[in-house]
């Protein structure tokens, strides 16, 4: 997108946008990072062994040997992505770029090692992975009762800066129902927040309290942890922190595809999403999910789809998000739009659903009209 191309210069709008690579064979744009100021993208399908890196504005990236690649973060200076697909699968691999190649850039195998490997027969995908008071955490699935998350804890063995030894890794939180998978995870308020997955209605909102139990900053003890939001919708696929209130991005059967917004202290903690009344409905969507959110400039993007034509852009620029508050930002021909990312003075859109569609689309909003 550049959004100066039409209308408002700080926004992106239908006019703004442009196709910044074009995978040629990866059904989905998963998800983006940025290290030392270089984005990253995760592609990958149901294909064998398409979960794939790519660094932009280099011919570097990483092969994984996963279906898919999924979730990405930096983490100390380091890039830690998730892989899988099949039973046992769920890997972790980080990228240290001085192993090899640009000695800034995660452009050589030799920068890649395997860190996390699931136990055999037990979680397929290493969906999402997030930094809370220095310590990563991964959500693990993808089968009933999988919905565990692992904390790392860089001490624990080897280089006491990376998560490079099986003694850094502690299962953290346990599934005791049938959800299937941690989607997302976001810190918000000095607190963290996971979204899991399921069947009907088990799209529901975990928090961390690490105060609540074992050491005060991590979440590492079941009574860290409990469910502050148990929906009528089957996944939350992802969070974002705008004008200081917490987004979830919702999603199910038809029409499900709705943000939710937490206003801290409606009811019970000040600080902490925590009553069913601190959340309401945002984004009243049309289908069937809200697959990403992002802050960019002065506005919050969302992300949609399903099915062909559905994977369209939804922005708003109010202090509060309304229902009545969001427009429609960019619509386009893909089923999903899978992944945003805001980096520098650009924002990226990661695509789907079909073979080839994995793209991934950039605004540059100086183009034209409002440059913010």
């Amino acid at each position: 997108c550049d959004p100066a191309a039409s209308g408002n210069t700080s926004l992106c709008e239908s006019g703004d946008w442009w196709i910044f690579w074009d995978s040629g064979v990866e059904e989905i744009a998963w998800d983006f990072a940025t290290l030392a100021s270089k984005v990253y993208a995760s592609f990958g399908d149901t294909a064998a062994a398409d979960g794939d890196v790519r660094v932009f504005n280099s011919y570097g990236g990483f092969d994984g040997d996963g279906d898919i690649s999924a979730g990405g973060v930096t983490f100390n200076s380091n890039y830690y992505v998730g892989f899988g697909d099949d039973t046992g699968e769920a890997k972790v691999y980080m990228c240290a770029p001085t192993g090899g190649g640009n000695l800034s850039l995660c452009d050589n195998p030799k920068d890649w090692t395997l860190v996390y490997t699931a136990t055999a027969s037990t979680y397929e995908t290493a969906v999402s992975l997030g930094v809370f008071n220095s310590r990563l955490y991964i959500g693990l699935g993808s089968s009933d009762n999988d919905a565990d998350i692992i904390m790392c804890n860089p001490a624990g063995g080897g280089n006491a800066s990376n998560c490079d030894n099986a003694s850094d890794f502690t299962q953290v939180y346990s599934e005791t129902g049938s959800r299937n998978t941690i989607l997302s995870m976001l810190a918000f308020n000095n607190h963290f927040y996971a979204g899991t997955a399921g069947g009907g209605s088990e799209g529901d909102l975990l928090m961390c309290d690490p105060a609540n139990a074992g050491n005060a900053t991590e979440c590492d003890n079941a009574s860290d942890w409990e469910f502050v939001q148990n929906t009528t919708y089957d996944v939350v696929y992802d969070f974002a922190v705008y004008n200081s209130k917490l987004y979830a991005a919702m999603g199910g059967s038809a029409g499900e595809g709705d943000v939710y917004v937490c206003t801290p202290g409606t009811a019970g903690d000040a600080e902490e999403c925590d009553d069913v009344t601190d959340w309401a409905v945002s984004m009243n969507g049309s289908q069937e999910i809200i697959y990403t959110l992002e802050v960019f400039n002065s506005g919050l993007y969302a992300g949609q789809g399903y099915s062909a034509n559905d994977g369209d852009m939804f922005i708003c620029t109010a202090l509060s998000c309304g229902t009545l508050d969001w427009a429609t930002a960019y619509d386009t021909s893909f089923e999903t739009l899978e992944s945003l990312a805001a980096s520098g003075s650009n924002l990226y859109l990661g695509f789907g659903n079909s073979t080839g569609d994995g793209d991934v689309y950039q605004c540059s909003p100086a183009g034209g009209g409002n440059i913010s």
